[in-house]
């Protein structure tokens, strides 16, 4: 799949949306925006991208599923429990070494889709 800004480039530029009107219309500076589809930075907060999806004729929800997906760092909320904490962090730290198997199996257990009866 390729990258939520060479997507959102590739999209724009279909609708002949120039890189400074986009930018005026979210309310960015078109460099901000240029960063974005050149891969340099992450995609901006949900409430944006819905707004950009918009403006370029996209599904709103599937742009930013989209985006979302091309976060290279994810804040997980652990609301001050240890374990949570504890969890996260370890996940943290060994997601790199997972193999595809593994994480079917995570998807699986965090989809409620494991019965362990």
């Amino acid at each position: 799949m390729e990258r939520f800004g060479e997507y959102a480039r590739v999209k724009r530029e279909k609708q002949r949306i120039s890189l400074r009107s986009l930018a005026g219309s979210l309310g960015l500076s078109a460099p901000y925006v240029s960063d974005i589809e050149r891969g340099n930075r992450n995609p901006p907060e949900r409430k944006t991208i819905v707004e950009w999806a918009k403006v370029i004729g996209e599904d709103p929800d599937m742009f930013a599923r989209r985006a979302e997906l091309d976060r290279r760092i994810v804040e997980v909320p652990v609301n001050y429990n240890p374990a949570n904490t504890e969890l996260a962090q370890m996940f943290a730290r060994t997601i790199d070494g997972l193999t595809d198997t593994q994480r079917d199996q995570l998807k699986k257990i965090m989809e409620g889709k494991v019965n362990y009866e």
